[in-house]
């Protein structure tokens, strides 16, 4: 198989930090990047202050850093770091705000290559209603399986892996139905040194939703009153 190479078009922690700009206006859904353009509408931090973020976005390049990991599709993709993550690192990758107030069953869709230290280092799919004040895992076991990570000296449901494939994985946003205002991140950790290559590839992310049916006709003359409550039955 070929692999292309990938490298940095930016520069390491922390010029690459890219914060979460809370002003930004709302994301429609359906939205769909395959990180082959701007991508204006993505942060890299830190978590809880903790180190530095190393996720950065990636392009071909003659550099073969990743000599076993290419991006999915097209010419760049968000890794953890040019190479490989940093020890001990607390991280994310962000997008949003996303507007579910007129869609059911909010998902997120993406494609991953995963390389890391099994069982102890890797990601959540977490999402946040409140502007990155609070942030709750969204990631079941239908997502995770059996893997996870060590986090703050616990074990907790994560992907986690060292098979180096793309994979494509897909997340119910529940905590998000109905709401107006919804971050999801990619929460990496790592409990140790990092290895000399790897990380996370993300790559082809994709935020829906199906169109919330009208609201039946006895409805529409309380719309004030009971609009949540119509939309709620479809969530």
């Amino acid at each position: 198989m070929l692999f292309r190479s990938v490298t940095s078009i930016t520069a390491q922690c922390p010029a690459s930090s890219r914060p979460l700009n809370t002003a930004a206006p709302l994301l429609q859904v359906p939205f769909v990047d395959f990180l082959d353009s701007a991508v204006a509408n993505w942060a890299f931090v830190s978590v809880e202050n903790v180190g530095c973020s190393t996720w950065t976005l990636l392009q071909e390049s003659a550099d073969n850093q990743r000599p076993t990991q290419k991006c999915h599709s097209g010419t760049s993709c968000f890794a953890t770091g040019a190479k490989t993550y940093a020890s001990n690192e607390n991280s994310a990758l962000v997008i949003g705000p996303f507007n579910f107030t007129t869609r059911a069953s909010p998902h997120v869709t993406f494609w991953a290559s995963i390389n890391t230290v099994t069982q102890r280092d890797g990601f959540t799919v977490e999402i946040s209603t409140d502007n990155g004040q609070s942030w709750t895992d969204a990631g079941t076991s239908k997502l995770y399986g059996n893997s996870q990570v060590l986090r703050s000296g616990s074990f907790v449901p994560a992907l986690s892996s060292n098979d180096n494939q793309w994979k494509q994985y897909d997340q119910r946003l529940t905590g998000g139905a109905n709401q107006d205002k919804v971050w999801i991140r990619f929460h990496f950790t790592a409990a140790g040194n990092s290895p000399a290559t790897g990380g996370v590839l993300i790559d082809d992310v994709i935020v829906s939703g199906a169109p919330l049916p009208a609201c039946p006709e006895v409805l529409r003359s309380e719309e004030r009153r009971v609009g949540k409550e119509c939309r709620s039955r479809w969530s």
